[in-house]
């Protein structure tokens, strides 16, 4: 990968157990950064208000493939997210000038 993108962000709460967190993120987030959801964020591809407020911050949306089997979200529609394996995972971060875990 030659490209160096801004920041990867990684979140692994819902908007609904911690909405907080979420708006914290798009306000520090640039429109050329990424987001990836993992453990319990990938949650948030069920959410219409947390997928809209994501959309609408024109972050790209990537989602750990692990996660979405481990909470049976594997056989739902992709359309708003790409899945990663854990190789994706340490692509991502080093195509990223920063990686930014939003933990709780």
């Amino acid at each position: 990968m030659t490209d160096i993108n801004k920041t990867l962000h990684t979140l692994n709460c819902t908007v609904r157990e911690y909405p907080a967190t979420l708006q914290r993120l798009l306000l520090c987030a640039s429109a050329d950064d990424s987001l990836l959801l993992i453990e319990n964020g990938v949650y948030n591809l069920t959410d219409a208000t947390a997928l809209a407020a994501i959309s609408r911050s024109q972050l790209k949306l990537y989602c750990l493939n692990a996660d979405l089997l481990a909470r049976g979200l594997s056989n739902m529609p992709m359309d708003s997210a790409t899945v990663v394996d854990e190789n994706g995972f340490v692509e991502l971060a080093c195509s990223h000038q920063k990686v930014i875990s939003w933990f709780v």
